[in-house]
């Protein structure tokens, strides 16, 4: 090993490699309209890539990761709009289903850990910072917690942010979407 090689481990081994993966992968779920049925095998390959993820990053000298969970994707306008209740609550059922993924992701992560020696990690928790701030939205400054500051319809998620006629707020600091 050359003493450059040997210093660029050396560094690898002190780095924190953070990981955010899978809210895209839930709406294209939640869009499939795919059953509580469909979790598990959803979970399976979830899982999967982040394993991977963790595995070739480790492999390569890595060992401190930061993994981010899955928000509460029921809180989402683009999700809350297909519920009655939207304004005024979060989809549950769609928020069960992340709180799943993030529990397995928790396990997962934890036997990864055992099987990797001199792995550490910490999973840090998107899902319980939005619904903090969706439940208390005056101690993080919001006003809005439910629409989007951007787009058409309905919670501002009936039409994409650059849609002819999309509407956007007077002050985006206010709206966490």
């Amino acid at each position: 090993m050359t003493e450059k090689s040997s210093g660029i481990d050396a560094l690898l081994s002190k780095s924190l490699f953070l990981i955010s993966d899978g809210g895209n992968d839930f709406f294209a779920f939640l869009r499939q309209n795919l059953t509580a049925s469909d979790a598990p095998s959803f979970y399976a390959d979830m899982l999967s890539n982040y394993t991977k993820h963790v595995q070739t990053l480790y492999q390569l000298g890595a060992r401190r990761f930061g993994i981010v969970d899955v928000p509460p994707i029921g809180c989402v306008p683009a999700v809350r709009v297909t519920s009655p209740d939207g304004e005024t609550a979060c989809v549950e059922a769609a928020n069960a289903l992340a709180r799943g993924f993030n529990d397995a992701l928790g396990r997962a992560m934890a036997k990864l850990a055992a099987a990797l020696p001199g792995m550490r990690y910490s999973v840090g928790s998107s899902y319980n910072l939005i619904t903090f701030i969706t439940e208390h939205p005056e101690a993080a400054g919001f006003k809005d917690v439910a629409s989007a500051c951007c787009g058409g319809g309905r919670l501002g998620a009936q039409a994409w942010c650059g849609a002819p006629n999309a509407t956007y707020c007077a002050n985006r600091n206010d709206h966490v979407y």
